[in-house]
C-alpha cells in the first residue's frame, strides 16, 4: 500500500513528537518494502530527557561490574522523593567505576525515596547527584506504582544542577 509522501521530514517529526507518538518511518525514496532491516527504511525514535537524582544503585549480574543500574527519582509537590525508574545501559565499563567511586561515597542505610521501590539489590545512597536520563517516554500511572521513565539510558552526571531541582512540575 501507498502512504503518502511528506517532504517535510523534521516538521514530521516535531508533529509526532507533540502528539506523544513513538516515532516516524523515514525511506529512501526509490527503496522497496524488504521484510528485514536495512538503511533505506529507518525507524527514528522520538526521545526526551530528563534529569533524575540517584537515590541508589542496583548490584551488578553476570559479569558486568560495580554497579548493575543506578536508581532514579523525582521530587514531587510535597517534596518527597519518588522512585521513577533504573536506568543499567548507558555506560561504558571506565563510566561505571568512575561513577561507582562517587557514589560509594554516598552510600547510607536508609532509602531516600518515599514509599515502594520496585528494584532488588539497591544501595541506598544520600540524594545529592543528579544524572540526565535519555527515555521514550513516561508509563502510565497505576494504582500500585506511579510513572516510570519507559527505556531509560544514562547520558551523564549534572555538576551543574541541584538535586532538588529535579521535580515532576519540571518535566511537563
Amino acid at each position: 500500500r501507498y502512504s503518502e509522501h511528506f517532504p517535510q521530514g523534521l516538521k514530521l517529526f516535531e508533529a509526532a513528537k507533540k502528539q506523544g507518538l513513538e516515532g516516524i518511518l523515514a525511506k529512501k525514496r526509490r527503496s522497496c518494502y524488504e521484510e528485514r532491516r536495512s538503511r533505506d527504511w529507518l525507524k527514528i525514535k522520538v526521545t526526551q530527557t530528563a534529569d533524575c537524582v540517584i537515590g541508589g544503585y542496583t548490584d551488578p549480574e553476570g559479569s558486568r561490574q560495580y554497579f548493575g543500574s543506578i536508581v532514579l527519582g523525582l521530587y514531587d509537590k510535597q517534596a518527597r522523593l519518588i522512585h521513577v525508574g533504573q536506568a543499567g545501559t548507558g555506560f561504558n565499563q571506565a563510566m561505571l567505576k568512575e561513577i561507582w567511586q562517587l557514589l560509594k561515597e554516598l552510600e547510607t542505610d536508609r532509602s531516600p525515596f518515599y514509599g515502594k521501590v520496585d528494584a532488588a539489590h539497591v544501595n541506598w545512597l544520600k540524594p545529592e547527584r543528579v544524572a540526565e536520563i535519555k527515555f521514550s517516554e513516561w508509563t502510565h500511572e497505576t494504582l500500585d506504582s506511579g510513572m516510570k521513565l519507559r527505556a531509560p539510558v544514562f547520558i551523564g552526571l549534572r555538576e551543574d544542577k541541584d538535586p532538588k531541582e529535579c521535580t515532576f512540575a519540571e518535566q511537563t
